[in-house]
């Protein structure tokens, strides 16, 4: 199977990034908790979920498999990330992927984003991609979402 790895970046990449998993996942049968639900509707087969998502243990379900995002997100501030988290796909993302500083943002500043807060994040941020990279049978694709202009995704995204 390949598999797609996706780096969401700053407010506006793991905005995007949130819409684009819920479509996603509505897309191909998958519920907020991450367990596949076939329907009439459901043109996916199970087993192409593996391009995007990873299998785990579900948490709720025992001897059921849930699917959880192939993806790292990253930002400044923790506001955006929990805003995320208590939406409702929210607790279908890897906890340990939502890489953020209490720095306060990079505040629309791409210098602070590239040379002084995301700079103290790097590390960290390439270690957790390193995992989701090495758990890839055969990675086909890195897709990354972040702004253009601003600070964290056009200044971290530069790193």
């Amino acid at each position: 199977m390949r598999e797609i790895i996706m780096m969401q970046i700053g407010q506006c990449g793991n905005q995007i990034g949130y819409d684009y998993w819920e479509t996603i996942c509505k897309e191909h049968g998958l519920g907020p908790d991450g367990i596949f639900q076939k329907s009439d509707d459901t043109t996916i087969d199970e087993h192409n979920l593996n391009v995007y998502f990873d299998e785990v243990p579900s948490l709720t379900v025992p001897n059921q498999v849930r699917y959880v995002p192939r993806t790292v997100m990253v930002d400044l501030e923790s506001g955006v990330l929990n805003s995320i988290r208590c939406k409702p796909y929210g607790s279908l993302f890897n906890p340990d992927n939502m890489i953020y500083s209490d720095c306060g943002g990079a505040g629309n500043n791409w210098a602070k984003g590239f040379y002084m807060d995301g700079y103290h994040l790097v590390d960290e941020v390439m270690d957790a991609f390193r995992k989701e990279v090495e758990k890839a049978d055969s990675l086909e694709c890195i897709q990354f979402v972040h702004s253009m202009g601003g600070g964290t995704g056009s200044g971290f995204g530069s790193l």
